[in-house]
């Protein structure tokens, strides 16, 4: 029945739909905006105005950087006066604050929309790399189907309700998503070098960059391995030799108060969408150093069966392979200690490998599961405080595991006959 309902025109239609509703009311959320809170409430960009603040606080008191009270006061001077709801903690490394400083060139009205702008820019090109990732991979590839193939995928991406939520904060996703969709498709042309180059230009959320060091270390892919150190090195190093360790030393400090964000009276510690979040969104705070050890481990052990299932097929051919670089891009959205439901961007491209290569109603199920789910979990966690929306990438995770591990067997009895 369901396969039934799920048919091409509703497939095509539907999407097309979300999108227009969606934008229909971001736009009637900046139209009856005051100042810089939107029409339903909510501070317009209010990510960008923390990043665009970090930047002001580089360049005028890096060593306040880590301040919260400091924070809360730029902030609250950037968009008076328009009242600041509360303090939106800057949780990055340091050397972030360094590169949005060079937005900080323009008015923040300005600066934030030249970044919604690079937002689209980034979303669209997305769509370009996922299609040519998808085109590399699939055995059943259709070249006249390539422009239409560019523009359904540009559609599920801007109508994807963690794109939309992140485009209203003024988040970096969609950069993300071009970085993680440009390192797949550097991986699936065996352009090792650039794709650890690409990911090394993720280090401004360095949690995602963790499951595929897992793998190249477990696959010996010294390529990859120095294309990521090269790039983090020369990000990292250029900070340093202008700012000392001490920015580094203060992020390393800040991190234990960040840790109990989620118990933060008015923080939306419900948007989380790992484990941790999860069950900080069940339990006490008085639970939460024992949670935050749990959580630890079960990321050790889910990494460690990363590595596992790395390790087994370090040999097989590249498309056998590709699975395990899926899986290593849903793992610290599932596992790490923290983050967020426009991180969940990030599962697009996941789809894209898994449709090219697992061609099965499993592939569309899982997609629209993760599609629906993404846009009305969001609004029963923010009604009941629960953190639902982990089950999405842990689900997934359980999935795609359960494939990689198909595919390893299916080799593996193909060898022995």
């Amino acid at each position: 029945m369901l396969k039934t309902f799920l048919n091409p025109r509703r497939l095509h239609d539907y999407p097309i739909l979300m999108l227009l509703v969606s934008y229909a009311i971001l736009s009637a959320n900046l139209a009856f905006h005051q100042g810089w809170r939107g029409g339903l409430g909510q501070i317009i960009g209010s990510d960008f105005i923390t990043l665009y603040a970090q930047g002001l606080i580089q360049q005028a008191a890096p060593s306040s950087l880590y301040d919260f009270e400091f924070q809360r006061d730029t902030q609250a001077a950037l968009i008076a006066p328009t009242t600041l709801p509360g303090l939106n903690p800057f949780i990055s490394p340091p050397y972030v604050a360094s590169a949005y400083s060079l937005l900080t060139f323009l008015p923040l009205p300005w600066a934030f929309g030249l970044w919604t702008s690079f937002t689209f820019l980034c979303a669209g090109l997305a769509a370009i790399v996922m299609e040519r990732l998808y085109s590399r991979l699939s055995p059943q590839n259709n070249p006249a189907q390539r422009k239409s193939r560019v523009w359904r995928l540009l559609v599920v991406t801007l109508s994807f309700f963690p794109f939309v939520e992140g485009l209203q904060a003024g988040q970096n996703h969609a950069l993300s998503l071009f970085l993680v969709s440009g390192l797949l498709l550097a991986a699936a042309c065996e352009r090792w070098a650039l794709a650890g180059a690409l990911a090394g230009c993720l280090i401004y959320k360095p949690q995602m960059v963790i499951g595929l060091l897992v793998v190249w270390l477990m696959w010996r892919n010294l390529r990859a391995l120095a294309g990521f150190g090269g790039m983090a090195l020369l990000w990292i190093s250029v900070y340093f030799a202008r700012f000392g360790i001490q920015p580094f030393l203060d992020y390393l400090e800040a991190m234990h108060v960040i840790q109990g964000l989620p118990y933060v009276e008015g923080f939306p510690g419900y948007l989380i969408t790992t484990l941790y979040g999860l069950l900080t969104s069940l339990l006490p705070e008085n639970t939460a150093g024992a949670l935050l050890t749990i959580s630890q481990v079960v990321f050790v052990l889910a990494c460690g069966m990363l590595a596992w299932l790395a390790f087994r097929q370090r040999k097989s051919a590249l498309p056998q392979r590709m699975p395990v670089l899926a899986l290593a891009i849903v793992l610290p959205l599932a596992f790490s200690p923290y983050a967020q439901l426009h991180d969940l961007l990030l599962l697009i491209p996941v789809m894209v490998i898994w449709s090219a290569l697992g061609a099965s109603p499993r592939v569309l199920y899982a997609a629209v599961f993760a599609y629906i789910s993404a846009f009305f979990l969001p609004l029963i966690a923010a009604t009941t405080g629960i953190a639902w929306m982990a089950f999405i990438p842990l689900g997934l995770f359980a999935l795609i595991s359960a494939w990689v591990w198909q595919n390893q067997a299916l080799a593996t009895s193909e060898q022995r006959q």
